[in-house]
């Protein structure tokens, strides 16, 4: 790609190079009027792509999206939700770059029928890795399982049995998990590496015996990362997904988790409801799908108190005249019938003598 980047002429002198071929040969001077690899940052080669996605916006409007939006810097990485889709995409992309000299290879799918329309000539070839060898590629640092569709980890850190703080920081900086996939795990090395440091020992001392044997047990659990799977699609037929932040801290780092909700469609309220198995019943939605709250949630507990604070409310008869007109004593008369009243006479009997009193 870097290769097919033509360099303005008032700025190819600014890429000179001076060469001769022994000591004896005279020095010649050769004027570079390609984009050299590294020279300057990797996001003016994108600035390219980007401006061959807004020359052809008019003409092709999803492919365009595809080069201004689906681009890392010379790696493409979209979907379609179709093999049909994807080699139609696939074909106005190439057309499109290859008419300005940009040729992508090393095309990856985890759809057979769309790799099988590709020119092998093109396929990338698979990363030469220890688990499933003819399945995986790489891209980003990220190990990508095409068959299985998931991502993976194929960790390639050696710390020795004595380890110092040396040998510690060298092979922990080789970890690189961009979307932090990783980071219940990287966040202990961090920790632990912050405990090395306010030991304040030389770089390669060795560790003391409490630290040694910590970080012994932490690696043999460390190893058991290749084993994770990632997915890299979660189906979903709903266009609504919203994400929900939660941050804690403690003494030695900060949590954090987001969550991608993704509402029912005939909810309307947003709320995380439970799907169940009394989907087909006649009872009220509500009762169908009740809403998901811990025991200790605030929401509860605001519920429980509501519930508690409120008084009984008893439906009172209507007073007679005499009973709220102000009189003599004893100018009125009555007898309140009260019961009947249930008494339980012995304990150990189970009926219930039934008394009727009058006041």
């Amino acid at each position: 790609m870097y290769r097919q980047i033509l360099v303005d002429r008032e700025d190819q002198n600014l890429q000179l190079i001076v060469w001769r071929e022994s000591k004896d040969s005279p020095i010649r001077e050769y004027k570079r009027v390609l984009y050299i690899w590294y020279s300057i940052s990797t996001v003016f080669s994108y600035s390219l792509l980007f401006q061959v996605g807004l020359e052809i916006e008019r003409d092709n409007p999803t492919v365009s999206s595809l080069i201004k939006e689906s681009f890392y810097i010379d790696d493409l990485m979209a979907g379609a939700t179709s093999s049909e889709e994807a080699i139609t995409s696939k074909k106005t992309l190439s057309q499109a770059l290859e008419a300005r000299g940009f040729h992508f290879r090393k095309w990856r799918s985890n759809s057979p029928d769309v790799l099988s329309r590709i020119s092998s000539n093109w396929v990338g070839n698979t990363s030469n890795l220890e688990i499933h060898p003819d399945e995986c590629s790489k891209a980003l640092g990220l190990t990508w399982n095409s068959v299985k569709d998931t991502f993976i980890f194929n960790l390639k850190v050696n710390f020795p049995d004595n380890i110092t703080k040396r040998s510690f920081l060298s092979q922990s900086a080789r970890l690189f998990d961009p979307l932090g996939f990783l980071t219940p795990c990287t966040v202990y090395i961090k920790i632990f590496y912050q405990q090395l440091w306010l030991l304040k020992l030389d770089w390669d001392s060795p560790l003391p015996d409490a630290l040694a044997t910590k970080w012994k047990t932490f690696r043999k659990e460390f190893e058991q990362i290749c084993l994770i799977h990632i997915p890299r699609w979660i189906h979903t037929v709903s266009q609504q997904v919203t994400l929900h932040g939660f941050c804690d801290a403690s003494e030695l780092a900060y949590a954090s988790v987001i969550y991608a909700v993704q509402p029912q469609a005939d909810d309307k309220d947003g709320l995380i409801r439970v799907g169940g198995r009394l989907r087909n019943s006649t009872l009220q939605y509500s009762a169908k799908h009740p809403i998901i709250l811990p025991n200790q949630h605030e929401i509860c507990n605001l519920i429980v108190n509501m519930y508690r604070a409120t008084t009984s409310k008893q439906l009172m008869g209507v007073l007679p005249a005499h009973r709220v007109t102000p009189s003599r004593p004893f100018s009125a008369c009555s007898v309140d019938y009260a019961g009947p009243i249930n008494v339980l006479r012995y304990r150990e009997e189970t009926f219930l003598n039934v008394l009727k009193e009058t006041v």
